[in-house]
């Protein structure tokens, strides 16, 4: 093969050489057959006849080099303007010197001499090419490869595979036809680790005639481990405790905690909870499919579902993206059972009528294991009016304290919302629970404290003391006739009243609720709410 051409000759041993092969399809490798010879003499015309192997012609055209010497013609592989078709044509150059014809071959020669000695094979169809076949996307130069796959024809050459950004190839790849098996670890011929990008994978293969083909697929490159983050959340947490504590005992207060995580890009995740510490054994695992985030709400058990022993947990969440790069994020979790089951017994009660009835509130706690204690009652501005005790040893079990509704200095406290305040130190950790109470002869509760004209206001009225009567209550809006009503009593011991707010009366309103006990004592409460236009 002379560069793009392939070179025929007339052989003096015909048996020696074999059919060469061209493709004359314009793409610049083995387009010209050059077909070489020798004249002794000059001749008046010279032509290349073209047959295929049965001896039918296909055409002939007229060579140029006519005089005595030694010749060579490129032929494009056409004849009269069109391309002869695919398979094997037999040559011969035959002239005429003063009416005398010469010939090579001779015409004497037999049909299988002259296939064998002067042909040549066309060929312009591309090899066949399946691939380059990808097992990924995406593509972690970090420990990860990239299998990359194909087939090329039997009567290819061999291959080559290249992985370039454009205008740079970051690394090449040959092999021997028909199968195409390349390993790509994302990084470059001397092994460094390439950018993270779009990448091509180009595949090539050429036959013996120089037809070639090429097929690619894209791969991304990425190296960049995600960012991930994790936040942990407990219903009723009381600021103070001890940060990231949780008491799964069955209370319904801070019995579980929301374990949630975020990460950069989509990305499967593991969360692993073991503990506790010291003992570094894992006793939970949730696995997440690939996304941005998710969350977890543990309840304190192990992955059988028994309750985990009191201590410090250590989470530890794996994130890893779809090329397969990795980050990792801790965080830490308290359970803590020591305080639990907080009541109080009435919740609303009203010592300040005087009366022997509902004067007093039992509150209630259980330590699970002994404690040190602080226990306080709180008003609604925080403001500590009350101290049962402070820091005081306590044992395991339950514990009660009857508060009178008076304050320090033995003031009865005015009615209104209080907060029972247990505080419980153990093994370093502190635990706080509160628990609301109402002092007054009714907790009242509401839709809406700024109802708006026009809308219905429902009032849900709970009484301290039992009553005599079905209490009455009142609506009272600015500059309206004042609406009331007899309260209906509710299956959870409640009365219920439902009002029309009425137009003109934007601004403050006041909700009273009035009535009388089995004692004959007169109880009221009232509450306000801001009424606005509709």
């Amino acid at each position: 093969m002379e560069g793009s051409r392939t070179t025929l000759v007339a052989p003096s041993d015909t048996s020696a050489v074999a059919a060469p092969v061209f493709s004359p399809n314009g793409d610049g490798s083995a387009d010209m057959l050059r077909v070489g010879y020798r004249l002794h003499l000059g001749l008046d015309t010279l032509d290349l006849v073209v047959r295929i192997p049965d001896g039918t012609a296909l055409g002939s055209l007229s060579l140029p080099g006519r005089t005595h010497g030694d010749h060579v013609f490129d032929w494009d592989g056409r004849l009269n303007g069109l391309n002869v078709p695919d398979g094997v044509v037999v040559l011969q150059v035959t002239g005429v010197r003063d009416g005398t014809t010469y010939s090579v071959p001779d015409e004497d020669s037999s049909v299988d001499s002259v296939a064998d000695a002067l042909s040549a094979v066309v060929d312009t169809l591309a090899p066949s090419l399946d691939g380059p076949h990808l097992d990924r996307s995406a593509l972690s130069p970090n420990g990860e490869s990239l299998e990359i796959t194909g087939q090329v024809g039997a009567d290819a050459l061999g291959w080559s595979l290249e992985v370039e950004r454009p205008a740079v190839v970051v690394r090449s790849f040959v092999g021997a036809a028909p199968s195409v098996a390349v390993a790509w670890d994302g990084r470059d011929a001397a092994g460094a680790p390439v950018p993270d990008g779009t990448y091509t994978v180009r595949l090539r293969t050429v036959d013996q005639a120089g037809n070639a083909a090429e097929q690619s697929a894209i791969v991304a490159v990425d190296g960049t481990a995600p960012v991930a983050g994790l936040t942990t959340t407990i219903a009723g947490f009381v600021t103070g405790s001890t940060p990231g504590s949780f008491s799964p005992d069955g209370d319904r207060v801070s019995d579980v905690a929301s374990i949630a995580w975020t990460a950069s890009e989509r990305s499967a995740a593991v969360l692993e909870i073991s503990g506790p510490e010291g003992t570094g054994g894992v006793v939970r695992t949730v696995g997440f499919s690939p996304r941005t985030g998710g969350s977890f709400t543990w309840n304190g058990r192990d992955g059988s579902n028994a309750s985990v022993a009191d201590g410090v947990y250590t989470l530890a969440l794996r994130t890893t993206d779809g090329p397969g790069n990795a980050s990792f994020t801790t965080g830490s979790l308290v359970v803590d059972r020591t305080l639990g089951f907080v009541t109080a017994s009435p919740v609303v009660w009203h010592p300040s009528d005087g009366d022997r009835l509902a004067s007093t509130s039992t509150f209630r706690f259980r330590l699970s294991a002994s404690a040190t204690t602080w226990l306080r009652v709180r008003s609604a501005s925080g403001t500590v009016v009350r101290t049962a005790w402070i820091r005081q040893a306590r044992a395991s079990g339950q514990h009660a304290w009857r508060w009178d509704g008076r304050d320090r200095y033995g003031a009865l406290v005015p009615d209104g919302r209080y907060t029972l305040e247990v505080v419980a130190m153990r093994s370093g950790v502190k635990r706080i629970a509160r628990l609301t109470t109402t002092l007054g002869g009714f907790e009242i509760n509401l839709s809406s404290t700024t109802p708006s004209v026009g809308q219905r206001l429902s009032v849900l009225a709970r009484s301290a003391e039992p009553l005599s009567a079905a209490p009455i209550i009142v609506f009272a809006q600015s500059g309206r006739p004042v609406a009331k009503a007899v309260a209906v009593r509710q299956p959870d011991g409640r009365y219920a009243v439902t009002f029309a707010v009425a137009a003109g009366g934007v601004g403050p309103a006041t909700i009273t609720v009035r009535g009388t006990d089995t004692g004959g004592g007169r109880n009221r409460s009232t509450t306000t709410v801001a009424v606005r236009e509709a």
